[in-house]
């Protein structure tokens, strides 16, 4: 898994069980796999994410994918990175 997400900057240290993104410790990633293409909040989505949250770091991070191009696994085409804002 982690692997498809090094290109973009974002890798994992199983040794600390910690996510860094260009070398910053990541608190909280989001990666929508799956989407319908409806916002995440508005009561229509549907799809598949997984959310990776940890104590450590500061950085919160979501992927950007293309659904329109389904990868191997039938996900979205992994095409970025990008940073959220504060919640």
């Amino acid at each position: 898994m982690e692997e498809a997400y090094a290109p973009f900057g974002v890798t994992y240290d199983a040794g600390e069980d910690q996510w860094y993104y260009n070398g910053e410790a990541v608190c909280f990633f989001r990666d929508v796999l799956i989407s319908n293409g409806e916002n995440l909040t508005g009561g229509g989505f549907r799809g598949a994410m997984r959310i990776l949250s940890s104590a450590e770091g500061t950085v919160r991070i979501e992927t950007v994918r293309d659904f329109t191009r389904p990868d191997f696994q039938g996900y979205g085409t992994l095409t970025g990175i990008r940073l959220l804002e504060e919640p």
